[in-house]
């Protein structure tokens, strides 16, 4: 018998108890997240003095969000590090944390004979059994850093989504033989501040300080897409500053 701890959010009414099996739980986790960010962020090399303007109007910053830099820069042929461009790329749930609430569960079954179904559960289910439901607005509060702090100028790129979310599960720590110990204690909403935003933003959860990963079922990208350009200086009366912002569109899907 293996054991997996899995979460779902919804909103409350939606959120279902022992009685329930994987399609429940996929149908109480479409009434949750439905909409979020996909964020990536660049370092502008120090040899390059393009502006924003330059790099949409070459069309090397797109809709894609494809790394602006990449025709004009290579990898250098005596093999020198050079530091990474891409310093961030990541999806960013819309997480109404007022009014959406998160319920553990406790998976107990077998492992998967091959072939794993896709989208499906972790390990074929005996049964379900729910741990807890808690309202997002009373879990425990943790701060973090999601925008640079190095000095420098950087790119951000910025696509809105339509998705559809599986249920998540903290990553690293998710199954096993043993059964589930849970606490609610264990959880953190993890709140940073969004480049220049006034108030935080929830860009996460974590359990027992291993990320819950939520897979992705459906994800459908806005036909534009938002550039910026920023600074970050730690002598500067204003740390962050941006020097400028351009939305682009495609014909197609980024």
């Amino acid at each position: 018998m293996e054991h997996a701890l899995v979460f779902v959010l919804a909103p409350q009414e939606a959120l279902p108890g022992d009685s329930v099996d994987w399609e429940g739980l996929l149908a109480a986790q479409r009434q949750g997240v439905a909409k979020g960010t996909a964020l990536r962020m660049y370092r502008v090399p120090a040899d390059v003095e393009q502006s924003l303007d330059d790099l949409v109007g070459s069309g090397e910053a797109n809709a894609s969000g494809t790394d602006p830099f990449l025709p004009a820069l290579t990898a250098p042929a005596s093999g020198i590090f050079t530091p990474r461009r891409l310093i961030c790329d990541a999806l960013i749930p819309g997480f109404e944390t007022k009014s959406l609430w998160l319920g553990a569960y406790e998976l107990h079954g077998t492992p998967w004979a091959e072939p794993i179904p896709q989208q499906g559960p972790p390990m074929a289910i005996d049964r379900i059994s729910c741990l807890d439901h808690v309202a997002m607005a009373e879990i425990d509060h943790e701060t973090c850093w999601f925008y640079p702090t190095d000095n420098g100028d950087y790119l951000c790129w910025e696509n809105s989504r339509s998705l559809e979310l599986l249920p998540g599960y903290p990553v690293e720590a998710s199954r096993g033989i043993n059964p589930i110990v849970y606490d609610r204690g264990d959880l953190r909403l993890l709140w940073s501040l969004m480049a220049d935003d006034q108030n935080l933003t929830c860009v996460g959860l974590t359990y027992q300080r291993h990320r819950i990963e939520w897979p992705i079922a459906f994800s459908d990208a806005a036909l534009s897409a938002t550039w910026t350009a920023f600074t970050v200086d730690d002598m500067a009366d204003e740390i962050y500053r941006e020097q400028a912002n351009i939305t682009v569109f495609s014909q197609g899907k980024p």
